[in-house]
């Protein structure tokens, strides 16, 4: 085997030029069968065979850029690959360099536990790497989906301290729509951290939304590769351009409630719309009509709070009219991440006819999907969130635990009588407007300080969302500009 890699010192430019050879020679093995062989094509037994991967294979690389490699099976693309990465190994400008296969993945793995310093860096590095739904926050990774598996490990690759990514076989057990997709999210998320990537697969069709800036054929034999430069200007996803909007119904939201962490439906609905990718619906938006106060609104719209004081009647009859809320965004598993929340977000704002649209969602602390989609960020953490968190912290609850009936249980049973009417009265003040909507508050406010019933209420408890809003005719230079990074 012969390698020569030439490595300049470039002082303004990070730049790595790489002059690339790779033969190996063989001799086989003398046995009866293959003697056999030899004698019916006439081949020489004692001839040793060398045999060219590439020969005098020269490349200029930078920090930053995605390396495409493709060709036919057996062309030699990951000898290629794993010389390209070796040679990014040697130049401490590209950082450390690490395999994607090569991060050992405990199957009992919960996802909320694998990454990030702590809960909230956590969630923001699931959800760059499109497993931004809660309920696959506390999964294993054995319970994940081919493509989910795909997803976590660039999660992983997001949370370790490698300047460089090496992806061998890359998406290729993967149907070609989920392909596409993590091809997306790969370049979509090393680009915004600024690493480098390598890739190597035989499938081409990833092509577009990996969005290379080198792409190397690689061909048989001391031809060696066809080797371009790419121009990579941001760009949307493949499937998203294949995708349209259209107002739908409940039925189409029912299609994929299961995918929300909300199991309760939404009351007082007023428009659907779906999002339709080659006949199926895969996103879905719903609007309704508002709560009555909400202290954000009075935040954004000061004007608005007078009116509520000064005519009530006239306050409630503006509201109606003028306002909406954005109650659900729910996007199929396969489409997260690559900008279609955003899509159904900024399309179908205009279209709903009111001047003002509003939400309260817990993901925006994480992603800011409303942002990107045109919505101002007012506010986070609601008056009444602070109040509970603070008012039940102070009385020996663990918030992170709280969604646990079982732990709100034991703590009860800790408490002395006095100390759990406290808790009861508290709830029935605070929670009581639950009691139409939930059964076990109904039961709770006719029953009395029943134990069970308490510790499933407590489960109610305000969570810390983040308050947004949209008004018609605002200021949305943000609203059109691509979601890729």
């Amino acid at each position: 085997m012969f390698i020569s890699l030439k490595l300049p010192i470039v002082e303004k430019v990070p730049l790595l030029k790489l002059k690339l050879s790779r033969d190996f020679s063989t001799r086989v093995k003398f046995t009866k069968r293959v003697a056999a062989v030899a004698d019916a094509f006439g081949l020489g037994l004692d001839e040793e065979r060398r045999f060219i991967v590439y020969k005098d294979f020269e490349l200029e690389v930078f920090p930053g850029d995605v390396i495409f490699v493709t060709g036919e099976s057996g062309s030699g693309k990951s000898i290629l690959l794993r010389e390209l990465a070796r040679a990014l190994s040697e130049d401490r400008s590209f950082g450390r360099v690490l395999e994607a296969g090569s991060i050992e993945i405990d199957p009992n793995e919960v996802l909320i536990h694998g990454v990030g310093r702590d809960v909230s860096d956590a969630i923001e590095k699931l959800s760059m790497a499109g497993l931004n739904e809660a309920a696959l926050f506390i999964r294993r990774y054995k319970e994940l989906s081919d493509g989910q598996r795909y997803r976590y490990r660039i999660a992983r690759l997001l949370d370790s301290d490698a300047g460089v990514w090496v992806l061998d076989e890359f998406a290729s057990t993967l149907d070609r729509d989920t392909a596409k997709v993590v091809a997306y999210l790969l370049q979509k998320v090393a680009r915004k951290r600024g690493k480098t990537v390598l890739v190597a697969t035989t499938h081409d069709d990833v092509l577009y939304d990996l969005n290379p800036t080198l792409l190397i054929r690689k061909k048989f034999g001391e031809v060696g590769a066809e080797i371009k430069r790419l121009s990579c200007s941001p760009r949307t996803c493949s499937l998203i351009s294949s995708t349209y909007i259209a107002r739908g119904d409940m039925n189409d939201y029912k299609a994929l409630e299961r995918f929300h962490y909300l199991s309760r439906r939404p009351g007082y609905v007023t428009d659907v719309f779906k999002a339709v990718y080659n006949g199926d619906v895969v996103g879905v938006i719903v609007y309704t009509m508002c709560s009555s106060v909400v202290s954000g609104r009075f935040t954004a719209l000061p004007w608005l709070k007078r009116l509520y004081v000064s005519d009530r009647r006239g306050y409630y009859d503006f509201l109606g009219r003028e306002f909406r809320r954005i109650a659900r965004v729910v996007v199929a598993p396969k489409f997260r991440g690559i900008g279609l929340g955003v899509r159904l977000v900024r399309e179908t704002l205009p279209r709903v006819g009111v001047k003002y649209v509003e939400t309260l969602a817990v993901m925006a602390r994480y992603n800011p999907f409303f942002e990107h989609a045109g919505m101002r960020r007012v506010s986070e953490n609601p008056p009444l969130y602070q109040e509970a968190s603070k008012w039940f912290a102070e009385r020996g609850f663990d918030l992170s635990m709280m969604a646990s009936k079982r732990y709100n249980l034991s703590v009860l049973r800790r408490m002395d009588e006095g100390r759990r009417r406290e808790v009861y009265d508290y709830l029935v003040k605070v929670f009581g407007y639950f009691k139409s909507r939930k059964k076990v508050m109904r039961l709770l406010i006719e029953g009395g300080p029943d134990l069970d019933l308490m510790a499933e209420a407590l489960k109610m408890r305000p969570l810390p969302t983040v308050y947004l809003i949209w008004e018609r005719g605002q200021d949305v230079k943000n609203t059109n500009r691509a979601v890729n990074l």
